[in-house]
């Protein structure tokens, strides 16, 4: 799996390092169609549930997307086309083993206790549409600073075998998924920067239900350059309260999470290769709390409050 680029490398590493002196460098992504790497997230996600006693909670996570670069438009923007690799979650709640294990082929296992669910052992059509939800690919358009400004989903997931799914791994991953959005960083300047030189920049959480979307800010920092590498240091912090918004479900029959309150603050180290022109790597500290209630299938609301603390590894994987 590569990356094509239009510009040879080492003339580009040469232009680059040019471009280093007064006028700074120019960090924007340049995508050219055909395009291709894994994305791969792994780390752990640690804290305590309390609904109403506190669980002290220990989950290791590992997320992968193969990406492809669809088409590049006349305006700078890029289409790419993300398709799933594996969604994993594996860990303790309490002494209680916790599971959620989505394989390439989008097999799913799922654990909690002594209930499991494995879908190897449905019958072949009911593999299928498991396997066609959990595996759809989506398209996003994003810009040169890599700012979402498109994104076409695949639909829930409707398979009847949902409901057998046990509801805690699911809960689980409504969670973790809402938090790792907050790696999808438009973090690249809109003209050339300095080391040490400052910017603002912006996620839009699209982790709640509905079409709105909350902007995360954030603070961008060239912290240094280091032959082929710019380091950008990121800080960001969101709070709220006052409304009631349910995050996002996989399907209809999942578990109602819905929050009231919430913070959410976010470290970064990421380090931009100007050759490719893509930020590359990256790592990630999280920490926060949310505080809402949930609500099982046919069941009555219960509250909760999350503390977190996340520390996670971002990659492409040429």
């Amino acid at each position: 799996m590569r990356w094509r680029w239009a510009m040879p490398l080492a003339v580009f590493v040469l232009a680059a390092s040019q471009g280093m002196g007064q006028e700074g460098i120019k960090l924007t992504l340049n995508l050219m169609p055909g395009g291709a790497a894994s994305r791969v997230i792994t780390g752990t996600v640690k804290g305590e549930w309390q609904a109403p006693e506190p669980i002290p909670v220990n989950l290791e996570v590992r997320v992968s997307h193969y990406i492809v670069v669809s088409q590049s438009l006349p305006n700078g923007d890029a289409v790419i086309t993300v398709q799933p690799q594996g969604f994993q979650l594996k860990g303790k709640v309490g002494d209680i083993p916790l599971e959620w294990m989505v394989s390439a082929d989008g097999h799913l296992q799922a654990q909690w206790g002594d209930q499991t669910f494995d879908s190897r052992k449905l019958p072949e059509e009911q593999q299928k549409q498991l396997r066609q939800a959990l595996t759809a690919s989506y398209e996003v358009t994003i810009s040169p600073q890599g700012a979402i400004k498109g994104v076409k989903a695949p639909a829930s997931v409707k398979a009847e075998v949902w409901r057998d799914v046990p509801s805690e791994p699911k809960i689980a991953q409504q969670i973790v998924a809402a938090l790792l959005q907050a790696l999808w960083t438009p973090l690249l300047p809109d003209k050339p920067v300095k080391v040490g030189d400052r910017w603002a920049a912006q996620v839009p959480l699209a982790v709640f239900e509905g079409a709105e979307t909350f902007p995360l800010p954030l603070t961008c920092t060239l912290d240094k350059t280091e032959g082929d590498e710019a380091h950008i240091a990121v800080q960001g912090e969101l709070k709220g309260e006052g409304a009631t918004l349910t995050l996002k479900r996989l399907s209809e029959r999942d578990p109602q999470v819905t929050v009231e309150r919430g913070q959410l603050q976010i470290n970064g180290k990421v380090v931009f290769l100007l050759s490719l022109s893509v930020p590359q790597r990256a790592q990630w500290q999280l920490s926060g709390e949310i505080a809402g209630q949930y609500k099982m299938p046919d069941g009555s609301p219960n509250a909760f409050t999350f503390r977190f603390s996340a520390d996670l590894k971002d990659e492409l994987v040429f």
